[in-house]
């Protein structure tokens, strides 16, 4: 094999269109960090062990949230549950740092996590 030690490989990112379901394999029972983009444009990101159950949330209207409804879509990552906070925080980082809004101040604050030298 031609590949360096150095190089990491990276998780395929699965994506749910606007009116599309979540794989029955990734459903539930499944740990993944994602990254829901909303019908205007906004994005959320967060980390969960049932797709299904989030993506249906984010697609419910609701008060004081109205970005939110049923044009959402969603894009993730399969991941181990002990490394759902790590991945979490490094996506929002790197979402801030590209000057991407994302809704919630949560989403905003996660910026470190244990081990971390920041």
């Amino acid at each position: 094999s031609s590949s360096s030690s150095s190089e990491r490989l990276l998780p395929p990112v699965w994506h749910v269109g606007p009116n599309e379901r979540v794989a029955a394999p990734h459903a539930q029972n499944i740990s993944a960090v994602y990254i829901v983009q909303y019908q205007g444009g906004a994005l959320h990101c967060g980390q969960t062990s049932s797709l299904h159950q989030r993506l249906s949330r984010h697609r419910r209207k609701q008060a004081g949230k109205p970005w939110a409804g049923p044009g959402a879509s969603m894009s993730y990552v399969l991941a181990p549950p002990d490394k759902l906070r790590v991945l979490e925080a490094v996506t929002t980082r790197k979402i801030c740092e590209a000057g991407i809004p994302l809704v919630s101040l949560h989403d905003r604050i996660i910026k470190s996590f244990p081990g971390s030298n920041e």
